[in-house]
């Protein structure tokens, strides 16, 4: 192989933007600040006062204010630490095929793009390393490549020579900050096998029930590639090393033989907010009241508008990356025959946290445009009393759905 058919490349990295990088770190400066600012006057007064008594009563609030900001800068690099071990833990997840479930908002879609982002630097490293073993070799004179060789060698070629994320393939839009990428389109062609993945790829399937659904299970000419489709959930790992992720709001809606053969399903219970900064918030809030409901004027001010509007925007943005998302979850298996095995052992379910600033952002209403009444234009009527109609009542009835489909039926005749 010539020299340039081997080189390995670069695919260049960034640091967070700046307004990401001060956020991620607002709590510990703000603890480190109150600490410094209540401790240096305590100290000072006792060491004047020879550290009497008398003084450690007189400062007592000091000191209790001080022991507050000592607990809540502990809680919050707890929090921090639990968070990176944790990252380091799904870097080389052996799970290659999960399933998160859970109601709407209740943090499986955040949590499942912080999975993929830290398994895409796992298997990108690893990948990495594979190749650089394998430079060695393929300079040597008339060196065949082995199978495994050629899979190595063809993905990573791919990734340092097309512009997505190296490892990392989604449904949703997904944007890396790191790299200042987007990641690959993870199209339903490559769970059906029609296309190949490329080695150690890591994937994200939001909303996986539409690919994987239930009624593939009545497909038994495998005209819908069900069968397909669940032997690469069940050989993802022999086949290409792909570890995939799929999220959906109930499980059952996911077919059968992909529900058998992934190594955890995740059903999502709640999302907290903490360590959030309540002063800054205060300042948002009174400046926000300020420009919608002026004192002395009837509506919001164009002129404020084009001079403020950028900034409480970015100012919004700011608050909300800082802290973590508290997550509340359950991890499952089912066995055939012998119904669902729950994980967890703690009470409640077990938590997570996750950095409100993450590495990456993704779409949140990446489906929006499949809204079938999208560009229809806005009608709605308004309540005139406080009683419903009759006819309005009985319409959510289950007794009168048989009626009212006869009334539509003779209605749609009519025209």
């Amino acid at each position: 192989m010539e020299k340039s058919e081997i080189e390995a490349k670069i695919i260049k990295t960034y640091k967070l933007p700046l307004i990401d990088r001060i956020a991620l770190h607002y709590n510990t400066f703000k603890y480190l600040l109150l600490a410094i600012v209540v401790f240096v006057p305590v100290i000072t007064f006792l060491a004047v006062n020879d550290f009497h008594w008398q003084w450690f009563l007189y400062l007592a609030p000091l000191e209790i204010l001080l022991i507050y900001i000592i607990i809540r800068a502990l809680l919050f690099l707890r929090d921090l630490k639990k968070y990176k071990a944790w990252g380091m833990s799904m870097m080389y997840n052996p799970d290659h095929a999960t399933i998160y479930s859970g109601p709407p908002g209740t943090g499986k879609s955040l949590s499942a793009g912080h999975v993929v982002n830290w398994m895409q630097k796992g298997s990108w490293d690893k990948l990495q390393f594979e190749y650089f073993c394998l430079m060695g070799k393929m300079q040597k004179k008339n060196y065949q490549m082995s199978e495994d060789d050629k899979e190595i060698y063809e993905a990573y070629q791919y990734f340092i020579n097309h512009e997505g994320v190296p490892c990392l393939a989604t449904n949703v839009g997904f944007y890396s900050k790191t790299y200042r990428r987007f990641s690959y389109k993870l199209g339903p062609s490559y769970l059906k096998q029609e296309r190949r993945a490329p080695y150690r790829l890591v994937g994200w399937y939001d909303e996986i029930g539409t690919v994987f659904n239930p009624e593939l299970s009545n497909d038994a000419a495998d005209k819908m590639k069900s069968l397909e489709m669940a032997d690469m959930a069940r050989f993802s790992r022999q086949f290409a090393e792909f570890r995939f992720i799929g999220t959906e709001q109930e499980a059952s809606n996911i077919y059968k033989n992909i529900r058998r053969v992934v190594a955890r399903n995740r059903e999502y219970l709640s999302i907290e907010s903490i360590f959030k900064p309540n002063f800054l918030n205060w300042i948002f809030e009174k400046m926000k009241r300020h420009f919608l409901y002026p004192y002395f004027r009837k509506g919001m001010n164009i002129h404020k508008a084009k001079v403020w509007g950028q900034f409480m925007q970015r100012f919004k943005r700011f608050i909300d990356s800082v802290g973590f998302y508290k997550l509340r979850y359950k991890d499952f298996t089912s066995f055939e025959g012998a119904g669902v095995a729950c994980l967890t052992d703690e009470k409640g379910g077990a938590v997570l946290y996750l950095p409100c600033c993450g590495e990456f952002k993704y779409d949140t209403r990446a489906f929006r445009w499949a809204y079938k009444a999208r560009k229809l234009p806005i009608v709605m009527q308004v309540f005139n009393s406080m009683d419903l109609s009759e006819k309005e009542a009985e319409a959510f009835l289950r007794s009168s759905y048989p009626k009212i489909k006869d009334e539509e039926k003779k209605r749609d005749d009519k025209r």
